[in-house]
């Protein structure tokens, strides 16, 4: 082998090396949160019944992770969350329930976006969730599953948690033969801090 083959050679062995490195250390990474408790508030959180129209609520809960550092597993389950709040008096369409006994829900991580170490969102999964739905006296119940959860998405700012968005598609669990299929959620939370409310923000640890 020439000498400029060798060089050739051992620049791109150099190469792959450094790009597993770096490979590794970005898929080996954790998030550290500052917090190891949540409470997001939505001043309307909205529940689609489709053909059988839509409820919207106040909603806040309220959970607790296992750990502040947290591996990016999806499926994994990083804590429960414990209280949940429904002001049912302020809802507008119908009326939105959650069954207390079904507490505490699952919450689980299930991914990222964003390019590491910039992470734009942390995408959770929430199993469990039970909601008793009534549109024109109509009464359908929907409980979020592990293969159909119900979603959060924390929306980051640098390493601070800016808000949560609430997503998915809960399937019917039982109800009337009028009742769609699915329960489809959706809204922002206008605060999202810890039990003290205090801010939270998530870093990446190795």
């Amino acid at each position: 082998m020439s000498r400029k083959a060798r060089t050739v050679a051992i620049a791109a062995a150099l190469s792959g090396l450094a790009l597993a490195v770096a490979v590794n250390e970005a898929s080996g990474r954790r998030f550290s949160y500052t917090n190891s408790t949540l409470r997001a508030t939505w001043s309307q959180m909205i529940f689609n019944a489709a053909g059988l129209g839509g409820v919207s609520c106040p909603v806040t809960l309220e959970g607790s992770l296992h750990s502040r550092t947290l591996s990016k597993i999806s499926g994994q389950l990083i804590g429960h969350i414990t209280r949940a709040t429904i002001a049912e008096a302020s809802c507008l369409g119908g009326t939105l329930q959650r069954l207390a006994e079904t507490l505490p829900w699952h919450w689980r991580y299930d991914s990222f976006t964003g390019t590491l170490p910039n992470i734009v969102t942390i995408k959770q999964q929430i199993v469990g969730v039970s909601l008793r739905v009534t549109i024109s006296g109509i009464a359908c119940l929907y409980k979020s599953t592990a293969a159909r959860p119900l979603f959060f998405s924390n929306f980051l700012t640098g390493s601070l948690i800016l808000h949560i968005t609430v997503s998915g598609s809960l399937p019917l669990f039982s109800g009337e033969v009028v009742c769609p299929a699915t329960l489809t959620p959706e809204g922002t939370s206008t605060t999202s801090r810890d039990a003290e409310e205090a801010n939270i923000s998530v870093f990446l640890v190795q």
